[in-house]
C-alpha cells in the first residue's frame, strides 16, 4: 500500500511527501503530497479497476516512464480497507473529499485543503479475516513498510520525504538531489563514509551511484539498492554484476551494498513482466551486467582508501595553551610569574642586567635546599639560547618588555661545556626566528625543566639461581664455606635444578602424548596420516584416504553439543556499548528476539528510532565482530525462522558453533586433529549444520587410475 501510493505521490510530480503510520499500518496509513492532483470529476474514476491516466495508446506500453500505469492500485487498496481521498488541483477554488468502504463509495464533499492530494488507509483488511491473519505483528510490518520508504527515498534524492511512525519521525531526507545526503539521511554516517562513488558510461547504459568498499561488505544484500529509470528492481543479473566486480576483493560470504542508479533507452527495459514490476526484463543483458560490473571495478580500482581497524582511534594528548588572562599576569619585581603546579620559576629582579643574570630553571625540590643551584646537576641543565629567543611569539603571547633578556654564554664557555643542546621545550606556542626581532627573555612556559624519568630498576637475581649447587654427579664432595665462588670447570660445573625440572616434565608430556595416540591406534582401523591446506585432516582406512574438513566437523560437533546440553554463554559487559544502525527489517527482528538473544549472551536495546545498542555479548565474541554476528542472526531469522521460536533458536545456535570451531587456516596440534578425526570416523558427525559434508573420500584404485598403475 504504502509502495503504490508513493508511486502515485511520484507520478504527480510531488517534492514532498509525508508518509504516516499508526501500529504500523495495520490502524492507519496516510501519504500526504504537493503534487498536481486529481480533478473533481475524476476523483471517483481512479478507484474503478484498470483505470490510469497515465496510459494514452498501445505505443506507451513499450516505453513506460511513470511509476504506475496499470491502473490496479487504488482499486485494490479501496476493496479492503476504508479510504478517505482528500485532493486538490491548482486551478480549482476548493477540494474534494471521498469516503470509500469495501470499494463502496459513501460520501462526497467539498474540502479545504492545500494544492495535492492526502489518501488515508484505515483498518486494512477489515472485511478480509483470511488475509488479515496471515499479517505479522505492527511492529514488523511497520518496519517493511519503513523499508520501502527509505528505498523510494534513495530513487529519488530530489524529494523531501518524511516518515512518522506512531507519532514520531523515524525519516526525513533533505531533497536537495545529491545522493550522498539522502545516504546520511537514510543509512547513517557510519555506513556512508563506506561508499565509493561510481559514474560511467558504456554504450547507451549510464551507471552512477555509490559503492560500498569491500572492507565495508554485508552478511547479507539487503544493502543493494538498484534504480533502473528511477524505479526500484531486483534482477539476479545485477546481483552478479555486483559479484564479479568484487572478485577476489571481498570475504567469502559478504554482500557488497550499494545504490546505482542505471539509465537507459525506456524501450530497452519491459517493468510489465511481473505484477509488483519489481522485476524487470533488460533487452540486451550482457551489455547491463557489462555495463555494472565495469563501472563499479572502476570506481573500487580509482579508490586510494586504506582499510581501517575498527578499533576506536586514541585521542591526541592533551596541548597546553596560553589564553588572553595567562598573557596579562604581572611580570615585575613585586610578582613572581605563576608556575604550574610543582615548578617553581627563579625570580630575577628587573634592575639587574640581562647579561649578568643567569637563569636555571629549577624544580620545586631543588628550590629548598640553597646549595641546589650550584650542584653539577643544575649547572648543566640546558638553557634556552639567544638564537632560540630571536624568534617572533605566537598571537596573544605578552611583549618582549614583560620579560627580562635571556642570558648570554659566550662562545669559548659554550665549547666547553661540550656539544650545543637544543633548548627544552614545553608544549606551549611555536617560536620562529626573524631577523627583525631583537633578543628577549624566552616566557617561563618555556623555561620548564622536564620532569626527570626514574631509574631504571635493577632486577637482582636470587642467590638460589646464581650461586653454585653440588653436581648431583659428585654427591660426596666437600662444599667450601664460600658457595657463591664456583670451582674450577674441570672439578665442579653448574647446575641448574629449574631447568632440568622443566626438561623432565616436557619429556614426560610427549611420552604419555605418544602413549595415549598409541593407545587409541591400537584396534582403530583407521589412522591419521596428517594435514593439508591447514584446514583438511588426512585419515587412512584400509584402502582409502578420507580429507576431513576440521572447520565443518567442529562445527557440527559444538552445535550438537549446545542443542543437547542447552547453551549457558558467559557474558561480557561492554564498557563501551556499542551502536549499530541496521536496516528496519533487521532492526524489528532482533527487537523482536531479545529474550532469544538475552539467553545466548546478547543484551540489546532500542536506542532512538533506528539504531539498536548493545550493551553486553558472549564471552567469545570481538568487539569487531558483535554488528556482524548481530546481523547474521537477524538475516537467518528473517530467511529461516519465520514465526518458530524453535527454527530461529537453531539458526542462533549455528552461529555460535560456527564462531567457537576451529577455522580453516589454523594451525592445529596432533591431539586437536585425532579428536576431530575419531567424530567423523564414529559416524558421531555426518553433515555441517548448514548441510555441507565434512569429508570426502579418495580411493587407492582411483589413485592408481591417476598414475596409470
Amino acid at each position: 500500500v504504502v509502495k503504490e501510493l508513493m508511486e502515485n505521490s511520484i507520478d504527480a510530480g510531488a517534492k514532498n511527501i509525508i508518509v504516516e503510520l499508526v501500529r504500523g499500518g495495520m490502524d492507519t496509513i496516510r501519504v500526504t503530497d504537493d503534487g498536481c492532483g486529481i480533478p473533481e470529476d475524476q476523483a471517483a474514476t481512479a478507484f474503478l479497476r484498470h483505470a490510469t491516466s497515465k496510459i494514452n495508446s498501445e505505443d506507451d506500453l513499450t516505453a513506460i516512464g511513470t511509476l504506475g500505469f496499470r491502473g490496479e492500485a487504488l482499486a485494490a487498496i479501496a476493496a479492503v480497507s476504508k479510504v478517505d481521498l482528500i485532493t486538490r488541483t491548482e486551478d480549482a477554488p476548493f477540494g474534494i473529499h471521498l469516503h470509500i468502504e469495501a470499494g463502496q463509495e459513501l460520501s462526497r464533499e467539498e474540502a479545504g485543503c492545500p494544492v495535492g492530494t492526502t489518501m488515508l488507509v484505515r483498518n486494512l483488511f477489515f472485511n478480509t479475516p483470511a488475509r488479515l491473519k496471515f499479517m505479522r505483528k505492527d511492529g514488523y510490518e511497520g518496519s517493511a513498510a519503513a523499508n520501502v520508504v527509505q528505498e523510494i527515498a534513495l530513487s529519488h534524492p530530489e524529494l523531501a520525504i518524511k516518515l512518522y511512525r506512531d507519532t514520531k519521525l523515524t525519516l526525513s531526507t533533505p531533497g536537495d538531489g545529491k545522493t550522498m545526503s539522502t545516504l546520511y539521511a537514510v543509512m547513517g554516517r557510519d555506513i556512508a563514509l563506506g561508499f565509493v562513488e561510481v559514474k560511467d558510461t558504456l554504450g547507451e547504459v549510464q551507471v552512477e551511484g555509490y559503492a560500498t568498499r569491500p572492507s565495508c561488505c554485508k552478511p547479507s544484500r539487503t544493502w543493494e539498492h538498484f534504480f533502473v529509470n528511477g524505479r526500484l528492481v531486483e534482477n539476479r543479473l545485477l546481483w552478479a554484476a555486483m559479484e564479479q566486480a568484487y572478485a577476489n576483493q571481498k570475504m567469502v560470504g559478504k554482500f557488497p551494498g550499494c545504490v546505482l542508479y542505471i539509465t537507459m533507452p525506456q524501450e530497452r527495459v519491459d517493468v510489465n513482466v511481473h505484477p509488483t514490476k519489481a522485476i524487470v526484463k533488460f533487452d540486451n543483458d550482457s551489455a547491463v551486467f557489462d555495463a555494472i560490473s565495469k563501472a563499479v571495478q572502476t570506481a573500487l580500482d580509482r579508490d586510494r582508501t586504506m582499510a581501517q581497524f575498527s578499533a576506536p582511534a586514541r585521542k591526541p594528548p592533551a596541548v597546553d595553551t596560553v589564553t588572553e588572562n595567562q598573557t596579562r599576569i604581572p611580570m615585575g619585581r613585586t610578582a613572581a610569574p605563576i608556575a604550574p603546579t610543582g615548578i617553581q620559576i627563579a625570580e630575577v629582579p628587573k634592575e639587574a642586567p640581562a647579561s649578568e643574570t643567569p637563569v636555571t630553571p629549577v624544580s620545586s625540590a631543588a628550590a629548598e635546599t640553597p646549595a641546589a643551584a650550584a650542584t653539577p646537576a643544575a649547572a648543566e641543565a640546558p638553557v634556552a639560547s639567544a638564537a632560540a629567543s630571536e624568534t617572533p611569539a605566537a598571537p596573544g603571547a605578552p611583549e618582549a618588555a614583560e620579560f627580562p633578556a635571556p642570558p648570554h654564554i659566550p662562545l669559548g664557555e659554550r665549547a666547553a661545556r661540550g656539544a650545543p643542546q637544543a633548548p627544552v621545550w614545553s608544549s606551549g606556542p611555536v617560536f620562529r626566528k626573524t631577523s627583525k626581532q631583537t633578543p628577549r627573555e624566552v616566557p617561563w612556559y618555556n623555561r620548564v625543566k622536564p620532569v626527570e624519568k626514574p631509574e631504571k630498576q635493577v632486577y637482582i637475581q636470587p642467590a638460589w639461581v646464581t650461586k653454585p649447587v653440588v653436581n648431583p654427579s659428585f654427591p660426596d664432595e666437600p662444599v667450601s664455606a664460600a658457595e657463591t665462588v664456583p670451582a674450577p670447570a674441570e672439578d665442579r660445573q653448574k647446575w641448574n635444578p629449574l631447568a632440568e625440572l622443566a626438561e623432565t616434565l616436557i619429556q614426560e608430556r610427549i611420552a604419555e602424548e605418544e602413549a595415549a595416540i598409541i593407545a587409541r591406534d591400537e584396534g582403530k582401523p583407521w589412522v591419521v596420516r596428517g594435514e593439508v591446506f591447514r584446514t583438511y585432516v588426512i585419515v587412512e582406512q584400509g584402502d582409502q584416504l578420507i580429507f576431513i574438513d576440521k572447520h565443518a566437523a567442529h562445527e557440527r560437533a559444538n552445535f550438537d553439543k549446545l542443542k543437547a546440553e542447552g547453551y549457558q554463554p558467559m557474558v561480557q559487559e561492554l564498557y563501551i556499548p556499542v551502536i549499530i544502525r541496521p536496516s528496519p527489517i533487521e532492526r524489528s527482528i532482533l527487537l523482536d528476539n531479545i529474550p532469544l538473544l538475552k539467553q545466548y549472551g546478547f543484551d540489546i536495546e532500542e536506542y532512538g528510532d533506528a539504531a539498536i545498542v548493545v550493551r553486553a555479548v558472549p564471552d567469545y565474541l570481538e568487539g569487531s565482530a558483535i554488528e556482524e554476528a548481530l546481523l547474521e542472526i537477524a538475516e537467518k531469522i528473517r530467511t529461516t525462522g519465520k514465526g518458530d521460536p524453535e527454527n530461529a533458536r537453531d539458526e542462533l545456535l549455528h552461529s555460535l558453533a560456527c564462531k567457537e570451531a576451529i577455522k580453516g587456516g589454523w594451525k592445529t596440534q596432533a591431539a586437536e586433529l585425532e579428536a576431530v578425526a575419531e567424530m567423523v570416523m564414529s559416524g558421531q558427525v555426518k553433515y555441517c549444520p548448514h548441510g555441507r559434508p565434512v569429508s570426502i573420500t579418495l580411493s587407492k584404485a582411483r589413485l592408481e587410475r591417476e598414475f596409470k598403475r
